[in-house]
């Protein structure tokens, strides 16, 4: 079923332009894909001239959305950070998976981390180029910095959310990933201390002594 719109534009007496523009016409009952365009003239006696097929326009108002978004794990040995993690070493290039349930066209994929802060909580983005021809459901946004100098985000829960905009300018709806952590600070011992029953006794070589740390935080 084709639909159409229909608009006007009156050209005023002793006009000289050879091109008039018809503006505010509403598309918004049209279906997206191939669009015709037709122009007639009618002059002030009620001839009517044309019509006249003009460029083919494409008209397009939706852009993928992403179905998932995380912080990839990333870095080896000890300052390796595991998945949904922000560590130190990591903190200053945090990378992001951003899923697709069909590879998305060309267009660009943005990030936004956002820490738990009371009010209005800082944020940093990081975008990612989809090229034409792209056959990968899965877009890693690289190089997210949370630490930037006067935006640094907060330790605790980081919130993750991914948009994805077209070539022709279109804006997913905004996909809520999974909640990440960020913790760049190593844990201290507070007390170090052990179980025998004798605190200050004299041990020799073959006893066993039950040593305890508490440290700051969970480890």
């Amino acid at each position: 079923e084709f639909r159409r719109v229909l608009f006007r534009s009156t050209v005023a007496s002793g006009n000289t332009a050879q091109t008039i523009t018809v503006t505010g016409i509403d598309a918004t009952t049209l279906a997206d894909g191939n669009v015709t365009v037709t122009a007639t003239h009618t002059d002030a006696a009620g001839n009517t001239k044309g019509a006249f097929t003009g460029t083919a326009a494409t008209k397009d108002i939706v852009a993928t959305a992403p179905n998932a978004a995380h912080v990839t794990s990333g870095g080896s040995g000890a300052t390796a950070n595991a998945i949904d993690v922000i560590n130190n070493a990591s903190k200053g290039a945090v990378s992001v998976d951003v899923t697709f349930a069909t590879a998305p066209e060309a267009g660009t994929v943005s990030v936004t981390l956002a820490d738990s802060t009371s009010g209005t909580p800082l944020s940093v983005t990081g975008t990612a180029t989809v090229a034409s021809g792209n056959s990968a459901t899965t877009i890693t946004v690289t190089g997210i910095d949370t630490a930037a100098s006067g935006n640094v985000l907060i330790d605790g829960p980081i919130t993750v959310s991914a948009t994805f905009t077209d070539t022709r300018g279109n804006v997913s709806a905004s996909t809520t990933g999974t909640s990440a952590t960020k913790d760049v600070v190593a844990p201290t011992v507070l007390v170090v201390g052990h179980t025998n029953t004798s605190t200050n006794a004299t041990y020799k070589i073959g006893d066993t002594i039950d040593v305890v740390l508490q440290f700051s935080e969970a480890v």
